[in-house]
């Protein structure tokens, strides 16, 4: 699908925008920042690929994953979160994120989920399914393109134009016959970008202003339900001739802040604390209280994809990487391409660990998102060292960043 050049820009400043405020504010708050888990939270969802074949003859299938990251296992009388159900439904066409992806026409349930609820796979024949039960529903459906003809194609935009014509002189059966047709070779013709939500029912702690549990009167943690919704939108079909369809990015995240390229990672894969790049056996990273590791991520150019803009210039998509941790503070929420307009870029990050607590084990999550709505994550751990390995309190000015103790 072709991005419009104003909309990069839009999506450039206000990224930009929000690191800065990171930068600016120079030492670490003592509030927690927005990539802080306190408390069960859903990041995103992964679809594999980002881009689905979609012709007539053909119809493929798109694999969705939640990402999600949870806090510090519960102490004491403190209880974890409890997952109480998983949903997952798509939106056909959908209204945007400025009306919070509303859908204008009623959603679909995905039925075919793993177990555990967090995995769904949806074929994109039932899209092709679909589109038949909307044949006696047209008045509804041109209503709904109504709504969403600012993120709709021209396609679309001339269908309506050629409805309302239609209406003026004809009757309504052969405006509906001729709508629909109309909307379905659109369909095929310029693709789909159906918006899938998924719904995760969570029971967990009430946390308070400063995110720190409610007790009741008998000292007990009260507890509380959640609703969280989070959406993904997944290409069908649309390429134009000669077109690459979109992927998800690859990176990769080592210990140190020396810069490293592809070659390096394939020579020395045992420098690797995380890759998407095939399987990789995470090395034991150990912190002590007070601590800084250094974190360098690297992203294959060759896994950066190509845009054109409505002024026909082909430029590489934007992307960021963003970084979660449960423990800790990281110096930056965000890096990539849209953060480093402008400047060099610089994909390493600190993740630095209070000196008054013990490190516990830390669950460290990655995101990156591109510009076309393709998405990859990475996951690893920090450990605690142990304590006769660590300086006294007061003496961490020894112990060098990125090293181990």
């Amino acid at each position: 699908m072709i991005t419009r050049l104003a909309e990069r820009t839009r999506t450039a400043v206000a990224l930009t925008g929000a690191f800065a405020v990171v930068v600016a504010a120079g030492c670490m708050p003592d509030y927690n920042p927005s990539n802080f888990i306190e408390k069960y939270r859903v990041i995103g969802v992964m679809a594999e690929p980002p881009a689905v074949e979609f012709t007539p003859e053909y119809q493929g299938t798109v694999r969705l994953e939640l990402v999600e990251a949870f806090p510090l296992p519960p102490t004491g009388d403190l209880v974890g979160p409890e997952i109480e159900g998983i949903e997952w439904s798509v939106c056909l066409i959908s209204a945007g994120a400025a009306a919070n992806f509303a859908c204008t026409l009623p959603e679909i349930p995905v039925t075919d989920v793993s177990d555990s609820g967090r995995i769904a796979t949806f074929d994109g024949a039932l899209i092709a399914l679909g589109l038949e039960f909307v044949r006696d529903q047209v008045e509804v459906l041109m209503d709904g393109i109504r709504q969403a003809v600012a993120f709709t194609d021209q396609c679309n935009k001339d269908l309506i134009v050629e409805y309302d014509d239609c209406l003026k002189d004809g009757d309504l059966e052969t405006c509906n016959g001729n709508a629909f047709e109309g909307f379905r070779k659109c369909v095929f013709q310029n693709g789909l970008n159906p918006v899938f939500k998924v719904r995760v029912t969570v029971r967990d702690m009430l946390l308070d202003d400063s995110d720190l549990p409610v007790f009741d009167d008998d000292g007990k943690p009260v507890m509380r339900q959640r609703v969280l919704e989070t959406f993904k939108t997944v290409t069908f079909g649309g390429l134009k001739e000669g077109q690459k369809p979109n992927r998800n990015p690859q990176f990769s995240v080592r210990l140190g802040a020396k810069p490293v390229d592809d070659l390096f990672d394939m020579m020395h894969p045992e420098g690797l604390v995380a890759t998407t790049l095939g399987n990789h056996e995470q090395p034991e990273i150990l912190a002590c209280p007070g601590q800084e590791i250094v974190f360098q991520a690297t992203v294959p150019p060759d896994s950066i994809d190509r845009v054109t803009g409505d002024d026909g210039v082909e430029t590489d998509e934007y992307w960021v990487i963003s970084w979660y941790a449960n423990n800790g503070r990281f110096k930056k929420i965000r890096i990539g391409s849209v953060t480093a307009e402008g400047v060099d870029l610089d994909l390493t990050n600190t993740l630095k660990f209070k000196e008054e607590e013990p490190v516990r084990r830390t669950q460290v999550t990655l995101v990156m998102r591109d510009e076309l709505f393709g998405l990859n994550f990475l996951r690893f751990f920090v450990e605690a060292q142990t304590r006769d390995k660590c300086p006294a309190p007061g003496t961490l000015d020894s112990l060098k960043k990125g090293d181990k103790p």
